[in-house]
Formats: C-alpha cells, sequence, structure tokens
C-alpha cells in the first residue's frame, strides 16, 4: 500500500544519490508544507495506474481548470518503519467515495520533517513519481457532482 502526495518534481534534486542538506529549502517549504504539525496523502492500495489517478482525482477534483498534477508516493510500510505517524482522516474532495482514502502523516517535527524528505527522495529515485493532467468537467462522478479527465505520460 502506497500514499500519494502532489508535489512539484522541479524543486527536487534529479540526482539520486543527495544528501539531506542538498533538499532545497523550496522542496522543504513548499511541498512539506504543515498544517496543525500533519501533512495531507492520499491512500493508494497499489502504484497501479486505476489506484494513482484515485489519488489524482481526489486531489485535482476541487479544480475548476485543467493543472498539471505532479504526484509522488510512498511505501506505507517504509513511512511506518521510519516512526511516522499516520492517522486515517477525511479528506477534503467533493469525490465522496475517495473521502475515507485520506491519511495524514501527523506529529511532525523537524527529525520527522527530514525523514519524510529522505523517502521522498528515496521514492523519486525509485520512479515513484508521476506527472500528468486533471481536468474537472461538471458531469456526475463518484457522488461528487462532476468529473474529471486525468492523462499521465
Amino acid at each position: 500500500m502506497f500514499l500519494a502526495r502532489s508535489i512539484r518534481r522541479s524543486k527536487w534534486p534529479v540526482i539520486p544519490e543527495v544528501t539531506m542538506d542538498e533538499i532545497s529549502a523550496d522542496a522543504i517549504t513548499g511541498d512539506l508544507r504543515t498544517r496543525d504539525n500533519s501533512l495531507s496523502f492520499w491512500h493508494c492500495d497499489s502504484a497501479d495506474k486505476d489506484d494513482i489517478e484515485d489519488a489524482v482525482l481526489a486531489i485535482s477534483s476541487g479544480r475548476d481548470r485543467v493543472e498539471k498534477v505532479e504526484l509522488i508516493w510512498l511505501d506505507r510500510v517504509e513511512l511506518e518503519s521510519a516512526g511516522q505517524d499516520l492517522a486515517q482522516t477525511d479528506g477534503s474532495t467533493p469525490v465522496t467515495d475517495l473521502v475515507d482514502s485520506h491519511v495524514d502523516v501527523c506529529s511532525l517535527n523537524y527529525q520527522r520533517l527530514g525523514g519524510l524528505a529522505s523517502l521522498m527522495i528515496s521514492a523519486i529515485a525509485s520512479d515513484q513519481y508521476q506527472q500528468g493532467y486533471a481536468q474537472t468537467g461538471t458531469e456526475n462522478f463518484g457522488g461528487c457532482g462532476s468529473t474529471t479527465s486525468i492523462e499521465f505520460r
């Protein structure tokens, strides 16, 4: 099982072997911006396209235009093994079928946030990253009253 989150890939180093000292401040302050010491993720049963697209749908369904979506997914077991606290919470998405798929990485502090950044670098190096485009429409989908078309490359 995986947890997926939207990022801006350009802010993260492209070299696979990078130290924590080389991660840009923009990556930390932009993509790891916390709220109440928590970060929002979406549960994916697998790294298959359909499961990843559910996470994209949950993230992008509130948008009213075509937007680039860059998604990273982390292994849930690795997060827990690294000492990260996870909590199932209701997600903020109009797709009612996906509200329960939301997970917060919580109780974050300086050390845990750094550990999370390290896991993200490892995920990028392992190609656990995808980018695509999502557009929300107006037809009914999953009880949310809109559709989202998703195109990944």
